[in-house]
């Protein structure tokens, strides 16, 4: 039965690379919840498959490095939404010199892993 509900971020997060996620809604065709990068971190080159992403910037600025053949960057402050298409190669990169903080959410079909870890 479809219902409203109410769902809090998890306390402790998981650690993947140097983004901690605390997830609030981990379903099939949607993943909601909070990420936290430390200042100074970057992840490494990833993808999120078959899922789009998009977070809101809550405190902090990140430069998200994209592009094939050569790199590409948007810059994302306080305040800021960011879309990260499914499938495409990128990396998160702290240009601030505090913690970066953001609501993410990443919704597709449902298959294959939410995080793909490249070489690049």
């Amino acid at each position: 039965m479809d219902r409203v509900r109410v769902e809090k971020a998890r306390a402790t997060g998981a650690e993947q690379g140097s983004i901690i996620r605390s997830p609030a809604i981990d379903e099939p065709t949607l993943w909601a919840g909070l990420s936290t990068v430390p200042a100074g971190a970057s992840t490494g080159w990833h993808h999120h498959g078959s899922n789009t992403t998009v977070f809101y910037m809550l405190a902090g600025s990140l430069t998200v490095e994209h592009g094939d053949g050569h790199v590409e960057t948007a810059t994302a402050t306080e305040g800021d939404f960011v879309v990260v298409p499914a499938g495409v190669v990128h990396r998160e990169v702290v240009s601030s010199d505090q913690d970066v903080e953001a609501v993410v959410m990443r919704f597709g079909d449902g298959t294959g892993p939410l995080v793909v870890d490249v070489d690049r």
